[in-house]
This record gives C-alpha cells, structure tokens and sequence, in this order.
C-alpha cells in the first residue's frame, strides 16, 4: 500500500479500561486488489464499517505467522465490490469499541487506571502489518489528569490531544498517566513515572546519554534525538517508535548485575535505530537494521562493561547462529527470520570486524551511515571500495550461507 494515512478519533477511559474510536484511513493501491485484511485487538468489537468500494466484511481469528507481534488481534477481511485498479485511491471509515486489557504473556500494552500504553503489539488502530509504514493524525479525548506522550507531534487544545506525524512510522503509541516526568539534557530525553522506581529512571538517562555520546563518535553526529519512556511494567521487552525507546521499570532483581546489564542491553539497542534504520524492514534487507544494532550493543556492552560481558554475549550469538538459514534471502516470511537478524548477523558482524581490525571497522560503520546504506548490494559495494575486492567476496559467502 502506497501513502497509507490514518486519521483517528478516539476516546480512552482509564477507569474502566476502554476505547472507542472512529478511524478514517486511505491509501493508494500498489496492484490490482479485490480484498484487504487489517487487524485489530480481539477485545474491539467492530461497530460499523463504510467505503464506496464495500461489498462485506467478517471478523476472523488471526492465523499463525499473521501479525507475529501482536499476540491478541483477530483479523479483519473486507472484499470489495469490484477490482481495485493499481494506482487508484481507496478510503475506509470503521468505528469500534472495547477494552484491550493486558496482553496475558508480555503485559505489553494496556488501558488501565494507573497508566495506558498502546501502540500495535496490542493493535488499538486497524492495521495493514507490523511492517507497513504510514502517517497518521488523531484526536484523542480522555480525563485532563492524564498527560500524554507519543511518537508525533502533540498539542493539547480544549481538553482534546492533537497528534500529528507526516513522516513514515510504523507504530501510533500512546503513553498517559496522570503524574509524568521529563528531563533533558543535549538529544536525550527521559519520560517517566514519579515515585516509580526513581534508581531505574536515573540509570536509564545515565545510561541513555553515555550510549548516545558513544554512537556519535563510533558512527557520525546526528540531528535526531532519543526519548526513553519508562513504563512502570515488569514484563515485556524494549522496543523502538520512531526516535522513542519504550522500557518497563520493574526488574526481578535490581542487585544482580546480570539483570542490568540485560537493561542496558535493551537501552543499547534502541538507540542504536536512531543510526540504523533505512533498510526495508519487510524484507531480509531489515538484517541492515536489526544486525548492526543489535551488533552496536555488543560493541557498547564491551566499551562500558568490558571485554568479558562482550565475549559471554558473543559466545551466545556464536551458538545461537549454527544452523541457520543465510541472511541473504531470509525474509519476515520464515520462522527463523528474527534469529537470523538478532543472532547471526550480529555475530557474523563480529567476524567482519575481527577480518577489518576495529579501527577500520569503525571507519567502515561511519561511512555506512554517512552514504545512508540501505541494502546489501551497496553495503557490500561500499565494503569493496573500502577494503577491497577479497574481503567482499569472503564477507558475501558468509551471508549467502
């Protein structure tokens, strides 16, 4: 789908843990189409669903390897009248309703008294796939008390919250509570929930401005920013919405330095997208993404904890990569896709460096990011014009088997 924008109407009850909103959304077609499936939280009872092109809808259970994020969502199919010629504008306008509750296996994502998270992994607006990129406006209504933060630009005017966002995003998060807390200092910031484990929200915007400082030296300066959101949860990992790093706050045992490091790691990561996010995250091209910062972790993990942290981590990489499928070619429609991504590409980014010598390496990274690299034939271009011919080849090899 091409140009996909959504705009949302909704409103949000903490107290009771629901939502209702109206959803206007248009896209222009890539190819001839007859049908189209979205997908929406399973506890969202669909109201009413209008188009010129409708000829029905059904709601359907999610099928295995659908959505593979967001755990909860049914799926939605919608044929149409007639066929759908490529290039031609469609519009949908659906209104549903209902309470999301908490995801049961990660408890990310929820609508609760004490505080409301909600972006795709517990889909609250209908969509295409975890991957598809959009813009998006909204206006949400909910109890003043709560302040609100998300991936967008906000306004709030006459008790309702103006969202905004005309660049490419994959996510529309929300994050409310009613006390909220911000600090800043240089393109760092940190969102957080006073009273809430104040010891994790000062490590986390130490750790924060220390992994920035360092990116930026290892690969170039950047105009972006990053903002930390801590989200006063104890389960379900970090992840990324556009420049934010959402992390929960409650970790099993704040003493055992294995479990900070382990934050550290989640914080590292994120960060890391700020520098590498321009391959197509639909396909195996994503590893440009997933591989270099998950492998941008490692390198922090052993500049602020050592060599030691760093060599247990790779060990990890190294044994959770035997057997598995090449990163050439292996897209989101494999099974082992994210163990591809996370684990050997990431580790056979370590061999590269081994090959290259850090320094060249490095040097290596920071012209990658200055030419905004975006696919592997120009990654192993650029590689080529670096350190020659030999080691493209021997590098291409690795990622072809």
């Amino acid at each position: 789908m091409k140009d996909l924008r959504y705009f949302l109407k909704t409103r949000i009850d903490p107290d009771n843990g629901f939502l209702e909103s109206t959803v206007d959304m248009e896209f222009i077609s890539e190819e001839e189409i007859t049908s189209l499936s979205l997908f929406v939280h399973e506890n969202l009872e669909i109201k009413s669903v209008e188009s010129r092109f409708l000829r029905k809808y059904r709601v359907r259970e999610k099928e295995a390897g659908e959505m593979i994020f967001a755990r909860e969502a049914c799926r939605i199919d919608f044929d149409f009248k007639r066929k759908i010629k490529k290039g031609e504008k469609v519009n949908l306008r659906i209104e549903y309703s209902g309470r999301p509750g908490i995801i049961s296996s990660c408890e990310i994502n929820r609508i609760t008294e004490e505080f409301v998270e909600l972006g795709i992994f517990s889909p609250w607006f209908p969509a295409l796939s975890y991957y598809q990129t959009f813009t998006f406006e909204y206006e949400i209504e909910m109890p003043p008390q709560y302040k609100l933060k998300s991936n967008c630009d906000l306004e709030f005017k006459d008790g309702i919250w103006h969202g905004v966002k005309n660049t490419k995003a994959r996510n529309i998060f929300i994050f409310a509570s009613k006390s909220v807390e911000t600090h800043s200092e240089g393109q760092v910031q940190l969102t957080y929930v006073p009273g809430l484990n104040e010891e994790i929200g000062e490590r986390s915007f130490e750790y924060s401005k220390w992994l920035f400082d360092f990116y930026s030296k290892k690969y170039g300066d950047t105009s972006d920013s990053v903002e930390i959101v801590l989200v006063p949860r104890k389960n379900g990992c970090g992840y990324s919405a556009n420049g934010m790093v959402i992390l929960g706050t409650i970790l099993e045992d704040e003493s055992d330095e294995q479990v900070i490091q382990d934050y550290f790691r989640h914080i590292s990561h994120g960060i890391a997208h700020i520098w590498w996010h321009l391959a197509d995250s639909r396909s195996y091209e994503d590893w440009l993404n997933e591989s270099f910062a998950e492998y941008s972790m490692l390198m922090a993990v052993r500049e602020y904890f050592g060599k030691m942290a760093y060599n247990r981590l790779l060990k990890e990489k190294r044994e959770l990569s035997r057997n598995l499928p090449p990163v050439i070619g292996t897209g989101k429609n494999n099974p082992e896709y994210f163990s591809v991504a996370y684990e050997k590409g990431c580790f056979l980014l370590s061999k590269l460096e081994n090959e290259m010598g850090s320094e060249l390496f490095d040097g290596f990274l920071k012209v990658l990011f200055e030419n905004k690299i975006s696919n592997t034939e120009n990654f192993l271009r650029e590689l080529e014009e670096f350190a020659g011919g030999s080691l493209r080849e021997k590098f291409q090899k690795k990622l072809a088997i």
